[in-house]
C-alpha cells in the first residue's frame, strides 16, 4: 500500500512554473539500472498558481456564456479553486456551482470577523507553549547542574586520592 505525500504550492518553484499547462505533477522513482521496484513513497505536487493560470485561460476563452460546469472539470478542480482564488466573482461562481462551499466560506469569514476570539485562542496556546518551554528549560538546567555536581564530586575524590598519595609519600620521605 503506497504512502502519498501531497505538497500544495501557492507559489510554485521555477521548475513547476515552467510547465504552466500542468498543475499536478506525480513522481515515479526510476533507477538508472532499469531495476523496477514498486516503492511505497509517492509524491504529488500541486501548483495552485499554474491551476489559476489554466482557470483564467478557460474563463477568458469562454467569457460570457460559461457556467461552472464549463470552467471546472471535476471535484478536484472545485477544491483547488476553493484553495486558490480570492476574487469575489470566482467565489460567487464556485458557490453557485457547488453550494456546499458557501458554509466553508462563511466559516472563514466568521473567523476573520472574530479575530479577537481567534487571537485569544492563540494567546492561550502560546502561553501554554511558553510555560512548557520554561519547564523544559528548567529541567535541562537541572540536568546540567546535576552533571556538573557529579563532575565536581569526581574531581574532589580524585584530589583526595592525590592528597592521600602525597601524604603517603611524605611519610616515606620522613622515614628515610
Amino acid at each position: 500500500m503506497p504512502v502519498y505525500t501531497i505538497v500544495i504550492f501557492e507559489d510554485s518553484p521555477k521548475e513547476l512554473k515552467n510547465h504552466k499547462v500542468h498543475y499536478i505533477h506525480k513522481s515515479k522513482t526510476v533507477f538508472d539500472t532499469g531495476v523496477k521496484i514498486n516503492l511505497l513513497q509517492k509524491f504529488i505536487f500541486i501548483s495552485l498558481d499554474n491551476f489559476k493560470y489554466i482557470l483564467q485561460n478557460r474563463i477568458e476563452t469562454g467569457k460570457e456564456n460559461m457556467s461552472g460546469d464549463d470552467i471546472l472539470k471535476n471535484r478536484l478542480e472545485e477544491w483547488l479553486m476553493f484553495l486558490s482564488v480570492d476574487e469575489p466573482e470566482l467565489i460567487e461562481l464556485l458557490i453557485s456551482h457547488r453550494p456546499y462551499f458557501e458554509k466553508l466560506y462563511a466559516d472563514i469569514y466568521n473567523m476573520c470577523i472574530n479575530t479577537e476570539r481567534l487571537m485569544n485562542m492563540y494567546s492561550k496556546e502560546l502561553a501554554q507553549l511558553d510555560y512548557n518551554t520554561v519547564v523544559y528549560m528548567v529541567d535541562e538546567l537541572k540536568a546540567e547542574i546535576d552533571n556538573q555536581k557529579a563532575e565536581i564530586d569526581n574531581q574532589k575524590a580524585e584530589i583526595e586520592k592525590k592528597n592521600a598519595e602525597i601524604e603517603r609519600l611524605k611519610k616515606l620521605l620522613d622515614e628515610k
